[in-house]
Parts: C-alpha cells; structure tokens; sequence
C-alpha cells in the first residue's frame, strides 16, 4: 500500500506539472454562461448598459489566446484574465447601496406572489411572507439591511432583530 500511495503522489505531482490547456477551455466556457440569461437595465438585478457587451468582448479576446497546445503561464494568464473579467462583470451589477434599507418582494408563481418577506422574531421558523395589506409601514419585521462584503456578495439583515437572511 505505501507504494501505491507513493505512486499515487508522484503521479499528481507529475500531472500537476503538466499544462493542460483544458483548464483555460473550461475557465473561458464557465465566463461564457454567466452572459447568458443576464438582462441589462436600470433596476437591482440587472447589468448596467453596455457591460454585457463589454464582458462578451474580453471573454472573447481571453479565448481567443487559447491554443491547444499552452505553456503553464499562458494557461494561468487566460484563467487570470477570465477572473478579471467576471470580477468586473459582476461589478456592473445594480444592487442597493451598502446600508440600503430594503423591502423584499416574491415574484414566485406559488403561494407567496407578491408577498413580503417579514421575521417574526426568533424561534424555529422565522421568515415568513406577508401580503402588503399587513401595515408593512408601521412594522420593522419587512425592513431588510442590504450588507455589501468585501467579496462582492451581500448579506440581509432584519431591522426587527438583526438575524441576517441565508
């Protein structure tokens, strides 16, 4: 067994060693589905105009340098310029501002069309949705805190008792 294992290492380290243009494919195919489906426009959820353009752009330049045969650097600068490009692909993205006080609306065809997300306080089921007919203005349980992170992602937080949405 402590050869298979050894053999095993020696193996990945070799693989690891080895360029595989497969990589830069693969980085360059995953960008590409991020453009599909997105819509630009003014509101949250939408690309700003032009990004989607811009973004198709420099994956297609990035994917233009990809051979099949590649050096280990040039593999690795593809897949750097794809991570550049969706970083500011993402970028362009309307979202609230850091600190934006928000309500949270359904657009699910089910049970809670429309609805909006409230908490009820603590326990074991805490969200909950609620028709706009439920005095939302006079209650802090539908007013979410919309938290930028470093990373890009966000957070919701409930202005009714600071657990955040996850």
């Amino acid at each position: 067994e402590a050869t298979i294992n050894e053999l095993t290492q020696n193996y990945e380290a070799y693989t690891n060693d080895v360029p595989d243009p497969a990589q830069a494919t693969a980085a360059v195919a995953e960008a590409k589905t991020l453009a599909t489906g997105a819509e630009e426009g003014e509101d949250w959820g939408y690309f700003k105009a032009g990004s989607i353009d811009a973004f198709k752009a420099a994956i297609a330049a990035t994917e233009a340098k990809v051979k099949p045969v590649m050096s280990k650097a040039a593999i690795n600068e593809v897949k750097a310029e794809v991570a550049a490009a969706v970083k500011t692909f993402n970028g362009n993205l309307n979202t609230p501002d850091n600190g934006e006080l928000v309500y949270l609306v359904s657009q699910s065809s089910g049970t809670p069309n429309n609805g909006y997300v409230r908490t009820s306080g603590n326990g074991a089921t805490r969200n909950r949705w609620a028709k706009e007919d439920e005095n939302l203005a006079e209650s802090l349980d539908y007013v979410w805190k919309f938290i930028k992170n470093a990373d890009g992602s966000f957070n919701l937080q409930s202005m009714l008792n600071g657990e955040y949405l996850n």
